[in-house]
Parts: structure tokens; sequence; C-alpha cells
């Protein structure tokens, strides 16, 4: 494993945000916004639930919940709230 990939591991990872897509631009963004608590993990102390962000990536459909990381579109989200779920048992 070379230097980069050993640093990449020790840092923890970015968050991760769900929205909704409300609009897809010319130049391959979209326009998302940020319901309040859909965070999949903590919104970056830049970014408030409610806001609206711009950012890279149109493959996921305008109306439709989406991941976003690093401001890219990653995928589609689940329509429903995001939900902790435990899994496995401490013994």
């Amino acid at each position: 494993m070379n230097l980069f990939k050993r640093l990449q591991a020790l840092l923890p990872a970015p968050p991760v945000l769900v929205g909704r897509v409300l609009a897809h631009h010319d130049d391959d963004t979209s326009t998302v916004s940020l319901p309040a608590g859909q965070a999949v993990a903590a919104y970056d102390g830049q970014l408030q639930s409610g806001s609206l962000i711009r950012v890279r990536g149109r493959n996921v459909a305008v109306g439709q919940n989406a991941f976003v990381r690093d401001g890219v579109v990653e995928s589609q989200a689940p329509d429903v709230e995001p939900i902790e779920i435990t899994v496995g048992r401490v013994v």
C-alpha cells in the first residue's frame, strides 16, 4: 500500500449528505436541497440543513433523494427518511 493510501485510511470518511435533487444544469451539476434531519453523517460546519447546494453530477433524477459526498452526487438514496439501525449484539 502506498503512503497516500495509508494516510487516507487514517482520516475519517467525509460526511455523506442526503438531499432531494431539485434541478439539473447544462454544466453537469445539480441543485440539491438538504432537508432537516436527513444527514447520514453530520453536515459540514459550513452547511445548514434546509439549504440548497450545487454539486457535480446528474445521475439521480429530479425529485429523487441522492447521496452526496465531497460535492458529488454519488447515487440515489431511499425516499424514506434515513434511520439508524444497530446491527449485531454486544455480549
